[in-house]
């Protein structure tokens, strides 16, 4: 490679931007010696001979030479301007540098805020949620602890009722035994007065008898005084003694109607007991089905007589399948309609 290609090559890494950086930063190379132009091209003192061709040779040389410092202040001038384009543009980055990081703290200010008033919100919001539902809780575990309540004074109550149903249960099968006795009872006055009417009839007729006894009697008084006045004094006596059968009946009718009062109480009272299911009536009680209050469905009639009739009601009478026990022993089993026995 030639001299003026090596200055080239060194002329062309002058003008990049590194070497103009570097050059910026570090001195520029002292120029190589030039000879003196009054110099004699030819020394007479050389041992060599200078030949034209050597002349030739040295005098582009120092052209070149010329070449390479014009080229060296073409390069520092250069090297200056880009020194001072990158003054001012880092001038410019550093004031864009500015202005971004005024504007990056002014919005992360404005974040910031945002971000604070946000959190307030939402935690003012949350306190009042905790504060609603924790009330909330409060008022299902006060719900919670009356029901509890509730729930054990009903249990009280059931097992108060129990008790009570027990008892009156108890009374039930009591109140069913005297009725039982009191039936029995008034069947035994029943027969007692069916035999003292009979005596009454017949004491009747035995006055009827004495009284014509004694009409004879007293024709014949003249003839037999003593038998017509025996005749007064039979007829008193038993006068006297159907009196006081009189009484004995009146007596034992009076004695017998509380008996039936009291078997009507019982009834209406097993009604009670067994809450509609046993319907109490004057001289007579039902227990069994029941339908807008009356006897409808299966059922049994008991009266006071001993008489029970056992099966099917409808509208409150005997209809279906069904059977009549009367007390005396007889029974009539069958089709009822509207209370009367079909064939």
């Amino acid at each position: 490679m030639t001299v003026a290609a090596e200055m080239k090559e060194t002329a062309k890494e002058t003008d990049s931007p590194d070497t103009q950086k570097c050059a910026a930063q570090a001195p520029l190379p002292a120029p190589p010696a030039q000879p003196r132009r009054d110099a004699p091209p030819f020394s007479h003192s050389s041992p060599f001979p200078v030949t034209h061709h050597h002349a030739e040779h040295l005098e582009s040389i120092l052209v070149e030479t010329e070449k390479y410092k014009k080229t060296s202040d073409d390069a520092e001038q250069r090297q200056r301007e880009a020194a001072e384009k990158q003054r001012q543009l880092e001038a410019k980055i550093e004031e864009v540098t500015r202005t971004l990081t005024a504007q990056l703290e002014e919005v992360t200010s404005t974040l910031n805020a945002q971000i604070e008033e946000v959190t307030a919100t939402l935690t003012g919001k949350m306190e009042e949620m905790e504060r609603e539902y924790t009330g909330q809780i409060e008022k299902l575990n006060d719900d919670k602890a009356q029901l509890e309540g509730d729930k054990r004074g009903l249990e009280r109550n059931v097992e108060r009722l129990e008790g009570e149903k027990a008892k009156l249960l108890e009374i039930k099968a009591q109140l069913e035994e005297n009725i039982a006795n009191l039936e029995e009872e008034k069947r035994g006055l029943e027969e007692r007065v069916a035999t003292l009417d009979a005596q009454k009839q017949a004491l009747e007729r035995d006055t009827l008898v004495l009284t014509h006894q004694r009409d004879i009697y007293k024709k014949e008084a003249k003839e037999n005084g003593e038998r017509a006045e025996k005749a007064e004094r039979d007829r008193e006596g038993i006068k006297q003694h159907a009196k006081g059968l009189e009484d004995e009946v009146g007596r034992l009718r009076k004695v017998s109607r509380p008996f039936k009062d009291a078997a009507s109480k019982l009834a209406r009272s097993l009604q009670l007991l067994n809450r509609g299911q046993v319907k109490g009536l004057a001289g007579q009680f039902y227990e069994g089905e029941l339908k807008g209050g009356k006897r409808h469905g299966w059922g049994r009639l008991v009266w006071l007589s001993g008489d029970i009739y056992e099966g099917k009601f409808v509208d409150g009478v005997p209809s279906g399948e069904g059977q009549l026990a009367f007390a005396d022993g007889r029974v009539e089993e069958g089709l009822w309609v509207d209370g009367r026995l079909t064939k």
